[in-house]
């Protein structure tokens, strides 16, 4: 990879694995839900239609398949009727609200490194999102940043990038407190029908240079721009935050088995648990929740006994095979001890 004078990435070539499920962070479509201005109930028919469960919307650290969050974008304009939703939904972004890949930002010295650093670390927010930072040798030249979805197409994707461009923006003013005005604009998308939407994108990006039916999404700064010094810089703090963003594990979607096991954790404890319970803690069905399981190639039945095995490798020392079969469910010793048979053929 080759780094630029300003310490901007340039783009490596690397194609996206075929086989791979692209993913967004659940901050993004959470982000969404709480800025379009709708009510309470509106937004959870929307998540539901969207796939996107309550659970799910409330575990910051989950991953959801980026169709989802695209699907989303589609209901969202439908529900409102409103063209320019997502550019109004970057005004009210504060930035932040994405996790390490804003503070990455934040904290670095200069808007340049900032850049840089989202270009490195993207994939903790989206796999779905190409991000690229390109500088001119002359400092007196530009950066280009190219961005766009490996995957997806449509109004979704047109909205989502509407959200994701004009939000970089509101994050560059908000990060260095210059209204810092991109040299040019140019957008995959057609020149939008409503001139609603295309006011709306002019007065963000503050110029009406915007190009549409261009090859990619690209926005053009000055390099003098991508110098200016950041309010929150705080070197300690970002090079703390780049180990993080290293040693972290390459993000994978949460599954409805991946939670099930969250909460079978904590509900064994107390004993016995039933596929009814559960559901009510996910806030579902049994039906939806057996459908979800089957999906994903497993079953209750198997994702209980996945629970009790780990439960009772997790138990105290000292406790008496007729305790350790309480805890987690189970009538009696016999019982645990057939269960523990089982687990030992399977191993």
């Amino acid at each position: 990879m080759t780094i630029h004078p300003t310490g901007i990435h340039a783009p490596t070539g690397a194609g996206l694995d075929p086989d791979a499920q692209v993913m967004d962070t659940v901050l993004l479509p959470g982000y969404v839900l709480s800025t379009i201005g709708v009510c309470e109930d509106t937004r959870h028919r929307l998540a539901l239609a969207a796939d996107l469960p309550g659970w799910l919307l409330t575990s910051p650290e989950s991953m959801v398949p980026s169709e989802r969050y695209l699907r989303l974008w589609e209901l969202v304009e439908h529900e409102t009727q409103d063209p320019a939703i997502a550019v109004r939904t970057a005004l009210e972004y504060t930035p932040g609200q994405l996790g390490i890949i804003d503070y990455l930002l934040l904290t670095a010295p200069t808007l340049g490194a900032g850049l840089a650093l989202t270009d490195r670390f993207m994939d903790a927010c989206s796999t779905n999102r190409e991000f690229r930072a390109v500088a001119d040798a002359d400092p007196d030249g530009v950066t280009t940043v190219y961005t766009g979805l490996a995957r997806g197409e449509g109004r979704g994707s047109e909205l989502a990038m509407h959200t994701g461009l004009c939000g970089m923006i509101v994050k560059m003013r908000t990060a260095t407190g210059q209204y810092v005005v991109p040299v040019d604009v140019r957008l995959r998308q057609r020149a939008p029908a409503c001139r609603a939407e295309l006011t709306a994108l002019t007065e963000l990006f503050g110029t009406p240079r915007i190009d549409f039916g261009a090859a990619t999404n690209r926005v053009t700064f000055r390099n003098a721009d991508l110098a200016l010094p950041l309010l929150r810089a705080d070197p300690v703090l970002n090079r703390i935050l780049v180990q993080q963003a290293e040693m972290t594990a390459p993000p994978r979607i949460t599954t409805w088995s991946d939670r099930l096991q969250q909460e079978l954790a904590s509900m064994l404890i107390d004993g016995a648990v039933t596929i009814d319970a559960v559901a009510r803690r996910l806030l579902t069905g049994r039906r939806t929740l057996q459908r979800r399981l089957a999906e994903e190639g497993t079953s209750w039945r198997c994702e209980l006994e996945k629970a009790r095995r780990q439960q009772v490798l997790d138990q105290p020392l000292g406790l008496t095979q007729a305790e350790r079969a309480r805890r987690i469910g189970y009538s009696d010793p016999r019982s645990l001890r057939r269960a523990q048979q089982r687990w030992t053929d399977v191993s």
